[in-house]
């Protein structure tokens, strides 16, 4: 597939959707994820996260293997966790390609429902709102957490060009 023909890729409508990609990939949750990462990117001295990060976000805290290897501190350096972790660094770029039009839809639901809002400058910042309902599985609040983490730290690394280098992925 060109890149061309990438940006024109359409969704398919919801009733042709298989039942485990709209379950997982649906606006609502990523729109939740998105939320947590331009949550907790503020809370780093950021004035909101830009929204090109949301397409780094969304792979990796839904993929098993990058979520789980995702360090539980904010001061680890996101150079050596790549040089310790190849397996982001070789899957990444494809998995961000594969999901980019399921984040754009969850990005416009999320603003739809005020669970984010974009600033000038392209800057998102997620209102996040109660709790997570238990019945959604261990693997949801995994995600969600992880999301606020990536938000985290990449709020600690400086420019999102810096985020998409260092991650091997070009935007």
């Amino acid at each position: 597939m060109k890149e061309r023909d990438f940006v024109k890729m359409e969704l398919a409508p919801w009733d042709l959707r298989h039942s485990s990609v709209a379950a997982m990939l649906n606006p609502a949750l990523i729109a939740v994820v998105v939320a947590a990462a331009a949550n907790r990117y503020e809370t780093m001295g950021q004035v909101g996260m830009p929204w090109e990060l949301s397409f780094l976000v969304v792979p990796m805290a839904f993929h098993e293997e990058t979520r789980t290897a995702v360090p539980s501190r904010v001061d680890s350096y996101l150079p050596k966790w790549v040089e310790r972790n190849p397996i982001v660094h070789a899957g990444l770029a494809p998995r961000a390609r594969s999901t980019a039009p399921y984040v754009r839809e969850g990005i416009r639901y999320g603003m739809r429902t005020q669970a984010l809002a974009l600033s000038d400058g392209g800057l998102l910042h997620g209102a996040l709102r109660g709790r997570m309902p238990r019945k959604n599985g261990a693997d949801t609040a995994d995600i969600v957490k992880a999301a606020a983490f990536l938000g985290r730290w990449f709020g600690t690394v400086g420019s999102s060009a810096t985020v998409f280098s260092v991650l091997g992925v070009t935007p």
